[in-house]
């Protein structure tokens, strides 16, 4: 298999290094952290964004303590994906005019599930992280939520 379904692609400590410098910026009294937040950690060259939900019970210190329990998680998420992508791959090639086209293109066919982090979304207990194709036009979204007991759990993808 190619080095198009990556695991690994994100070192924890450097993300949640990242993150505490952007939050350490902010104003102790802010009620809520702006949102977008853009991380200054380059993801594959890219600022990696941080955007928080708008739900009203949703403050500052929730809002850090949620980000920095996805931002230790993002490895694992981003594993989850990419397995998924790889798996789909597996499954589902492509047609043939879809190979042709990938083909003029110089691309294998596996570049049609290469996907790149683009931003993450934070809720109260939800995080939806939000990828982009890297050689098709394609988005999507990998929802996971955060269970009583503080699990977090792979809703969809």
């Amino acid at each position: 298999m190619s080095n198009l379904f990556q695991r690994n692609r994100y070192d924890a400590a450097e993300v949640s290094a990242a993150l505490a410098e952007i939050l350490k910026s902010f104003s102790q009294d802010q009620s809520e952290l702006p949102s977008p937040v853009v991380l200054c950690y380059e993801v594959e060259g890219e600022p990696l964004e941080l955007y928080f939900s708008n739900d009203a019970d949703f403050g500052r210190d929730l809002q850090i303590e949620r980000a920095t329990e996805v931002f230790l998680r993002l490895t694992e998420f981003d594993n989850q994906v990419q397995q998924s992508c790889e798996s789909d791959f597996q499954h589902n090639q492509p047609d043939r005019s879809y190979k042709e086209m990938l083909e003029k293109q110089g691309l294998s066919d596996e570049a049609a599930y290469a996907l790149h982090l683009a931003y993450i979304t934070i809720g109260v207990n939800s995080a939806k992280l939000h990828y982009y194709g890297t050689f098709v036009n394609t988005e999507w979204d990998a929802e996971f939520a955060r269970d009583n007991s503080g699990n977090w759990l792979k809703v969809n993808f």
